[in-house]
């Protein structure tokens, strides 16, 4: 994987970059794949009820400056996890909840164009997609995992399909089923990984993975970048 020749992940700690993560989850989930009413949505900015209590993360391409993926990770101290309002999740899953030492990623998407066909929402990659690049979502979980274990949050649950569990298995991330599947937007089951034990297993199975696997790869935060840049981040068009 050459994510970082490619790639850079940032994270939307200003209101501008806000903006552009809302912007491209509403080009994904309202006008490419149509899971979310645009007409809810008149500034263009696609939001739940979740985001005030959740970290926003944006992937730039380097070469063109343009925004093209994007990853929410709603944190522990959230009222709940959108993940419990789907399915039924296992004790020891419930029991990290209860402990605030879970974060469930949501909202992941990869844009492309304006055709649904170049567009990866909610993480649910299917086999062989022309946009199931593996690069982009072992840079987007390499940042989440690095943001939460710097907060003491060592565990992220998922909501995804037998695919995209597959395709973060051969990044030699074990994954543990976490509860029952359930229906939404397809068949998608919960998963949840151990971060501390994840990142041993690369260290000891994936040499080339594991070396990219450093924190001060993992993002910047937008404010400090903007400080740095005079051009304006525009999204993929």
């Amino acid at each position: 994987m050459a994510f970082d020749d490619t790639y850079e992940v940032v994270l939307a700690d200003t209101e501008q970059s806000l903006r552009e993560h809302f912007r491209l989850r509403y080009r994904v989930y309202c006008l490419n794949t149509g899971y979310e009413d645009p007409r809810q949505y008149p500034n263009g900015q696609e939001q739940d009820a979740y985001d005030p209590d959740s970290v926003h993360f944006l992937v730039r391409r380097k070469r063109d400056r343009q925004w093209v993926a994007a990853l929410r990770l709603v944190l522990p101290d959230a009222r709940a996890l959108p993940i419990q309002d789907h399915g039924v999740l296992d004790r020891e899953t419930e029991r990290l909840i209860t402990q605030g030492t879970i974060a469930e990623v949501s909202r992941v998407c990869h844009y492309r164009g304006t055709s649904s066909k170049h567009s990866v929402p909610n993480i649910g990659i299917q086999s062989g997609s022309p946009s199931n690049d593996p690069s982009v979502m072992f840079g987007l979980l390499r940042a989440a995992f690095f943001y939460c274990l710097d907060r003491d949050i060592e565990h992220l649950l998922f909501l995804i399909r037998p695919a995209m569990a597959r395709l973060i298995g051969r990044m030699c991330i074990p994954l543990r089923r976490a509860g029952q599947g359930c229906d939404h937007r397809g068949t998608r089951y919960p998963y949840a990984v151990d971060l501390r034990a994840a990142l041993t297993t690369v260290v000891q199975n994936a040499p080339g993975l594991a070396a990219q696997m450093c924190p001060q790869l993992a993002y910047r935060s937008h404010s400090d970048v903007s400080r740095h840049q005079e051009v304006p981040m525009r999204m993929a068009s």
